[in-house]
């Protein structure tokens, strides 16, 4: 559902309809000014070629015919940035995962095997690409990792910084 006040942010992203950079510049300006004469505030964007956001202000009116506009791919929510944005010093110690935890293997573009929020569940990290390490140059694997070890991050997130041991029982990687 929307949220029940006045004005909130949404993230909205557009179809890659066009693979051409004129086409693409068009979409881009004929929805900008699509969103000025629906009285819709764009706060922010990120235009490459494959993926288009925008974060917005809007009522639930707005909403609504952003939810039926043909360019629209997908409207969301922003997370909480109280939780997401918080400093990672601010993140509780994680335990370690049990003895007989399951166990998880990703291959990727490698692992950030110190992360604070994956170190106490990573086993090994390695290449099997002659001359390359198991470090995560591109973050990719590291990401893929924290997906497979926490599922929903928001929602673990929630849980750890309110039940401190809440995820003793997850999986080592």
């Amino acid at each position: 559902g929307l949220p029940e006040t006045d004005e909130f942010l949404l993230d909205i992203e557009l179809w890659p309809l066009e693979d051409n950079h004129q086409k693409r510049d068009q979409e881009w300006t004929a929805f900008e000014q699509w969103l000025d004469e629906k009285g819709i505030e764009k706060k922010d964007q990120v235009k490459q070629p494959g993926l288009t956001l925008y974060r917005v202000v809007c009522d639930s009116n707005q909403a609504e015919q952003l939810l039926r506009h043909r360019d629209v791919r997908s409207v969301d929510l922003p997370p909480e940035r109280s939780l997401i944005f918080q400093g990672i010093q601010n993140f509780p110690e994680m335990p370690n995962p049990e003895e007989d935890a399951p166990g998880i293997v990703v291959l990727d573009s490698g692992l950030a095997t110190g992360h604070p929020l994956l170190k106490t569940a990573v086993g090994d990290a390695q290449s099997f690409l002659p001359g390359e390490g198991g470090h995560d140059e591109h973050g990719h694997g590291t990401h893929v990792a924290g997906l497979a070890l926490y599922g929903d991050f928001e929602h673990s997130l929630l849980l750890l910084c309110h039940i401190p041991n809440c995820i003793n029982g997850r999986a080592r990687i």
